[in-house]
């Protein structure tokens, strides 16, 4: 099997150039990214997406990738206007030498952005109009800590969700989890990763 390294990412994509015009880009690689509400994520998804095998995605840029593949989001946080970028990735993915891009098959959504909101789990079938994605549902956290078991190498800067909120917090820390159980290089940071790792749920071993 071969080595594979994998960043999961949420914040300056100056971050994401450098790390991987570091000695990690030697490898093949799986790159989780999560990139909210930054005009200019598509740009390093596409130049990363020629350096990795997989760009797992999560957030408000995975909202976009979601409506790119056809799927209602409701009212979730995305970027319509970045849909078409989205969908050329998505179609480059399928292609060899580009990074696959695997798409949420469920999500957690809530009727609002609380702390007291309240869970519901959905296929992307089943999103309604006045519904927000706030996390990957449990079987994408599962499917998503298989690929991040087989990485060689990880960079984790971003959660997958609203880990800050319990209830929409688990897919960040299966994940997590997987990360810390790989035996793979890891190196964390970003304010949100570190907040997440100081929470201390799921994050044994990283």
């Amino acid at each position: 099997m071969p080595i594979t390294s994998t960043l999961i990412y949420s914040g300056s994509p100056l971050i994401a150039c450098l790390t991987f015009s570091a000695p990690v880009s030697g490898l093949a690689s799986s790159l989780m990214l999560d990139l909210i509400g930054l005009k200019q994520s598509l740009q390093v998804l596409e130049r990363l997406s020629q350096k990795v095998d997989h760009l797992i995605v999560g957030g408000g840029i995975a909202n976009t990738f979601i409506a790119a593949a056809g799927h209602a989001v409701g009212k979730s946080l995305h970027e319509p206007d970045l849909i078409p970028q989205a969908q050329a990735l998505l179609e480059a993915g399928e292609r060899a030498g580009r990074a696959a891009i695997p798409i949420p098959t469920d999500v957690v959504v809530a009727k609002e952005f609380s702390a007291t909101a309240e869970a519901d789990v959905k296929s992307l079938g089943d999103i309604a109009a006045d519904d927000m994605i706030m996390d990957v549902g449990p079987d994408t956290a599962e499917r998503l800590a298989r690929l991040v078991s087989k990485a060689g190498t990880v960079v984790w800067n971003g959660p997958l969700g609203v880990f800050e909120f319990d209830q929409f917090g688990e897919g960040t820390h299966i994940v997590a989890q997987a990360v810390a159980e790989s035996g793979a290089f890891s190196i964390a940071g970003g304010g949100d990763t570190l907040a997440a790792i100081a929470s201390g749920r799921g994050l044994v071993g990283l």
